[in-house]
């Protein structure tokens, strides 16, 4: 699902739900080995349908896609004037890692990991959303493109907690309230140092 909101012509904010962000797939090796998505946006597929043997293809032929790669790969196409980004990987099982085998590899947060980091690096906000993130500013596409285009936070996001710490226990984090900005949520189960941020 894309959300584009628009001033005049100018894309002013994008919304996404499980997207894939990439479309190179050195890159998407590194960042999710197990991966097995992608040929089929440049034609390399059989009748029959083999994941991996269909992506070592795609990975063997990279230099000669790379013009359509750059073309349409949304991390290749960010600029410092890009509009504000919202991701949502609601089905991610675990905290993301680049690098990690995921169970869910077509749709794995290791997607907006990357593309986040990417984003900062030009000073383009871009929020990123999974179970058991950190530093959530808003829930649900809603609460983004709301406050995105008024300026104002929906009540939604205006009753949320202040403090997000990732459960063991379950899949959605567990929200727990602090008393102060950085301060540790008292019901946290991981170190303070990778967990409670304020956001």
């Amino acid at each position: 699902i894309l959300s584009r909101c628009t001033r005049s012509s100018v894309i002013f904010c994008a919304s996404v739900i499980g997207p894939q962000t990439c479309l190179d797939p050195h890159l998407l090796r590194e960042w999710i080995p197990n991966f097995r998505y992608g040929s089929h946006a440049f034609g390399l597929v059989k009748e029959r349908k083999d994941g991996l043997v269909e992506f070592q293809r795609f990975y063997e032929a990279r230099e000669k896609l790379l013009p359509w790669i750059n073309e349409y790969s949304p991390y290749h196409l960010v600029s410092r004037d890009d509009p504000p980004i919202f991701m949502d990987f609601p089905n991610q099982d675990k905290a993301p890692v680049p690098g990690e085998e995921q169970k869910d590899p077509t749709h794995s947060s290791n997607y907006g990991v990357k593309l986040q980091e990417h984003c900062r690096e030009f000073g383009v906000g871009c929020e990123l959303v999974y179970p058991g993130a950190l530093d959530v500013n808003h829930a649900k596409v809603e609460d983004f493109i709301i406050e995105t285009l008024t300026n104002e936070p929906s009540a939604a996001v205006s009753s949320q907690p202040k403090y997000r710490c990732w459960s063991s226990g379950g899949r959605r984090p567990r929200v727990s309230r602090a008393p102060a900005i950085g301060a540790p949520a008292a019901s946290c189960n991981l170190p303070v140092t990778g967990c409670c941020r304020g956001i």
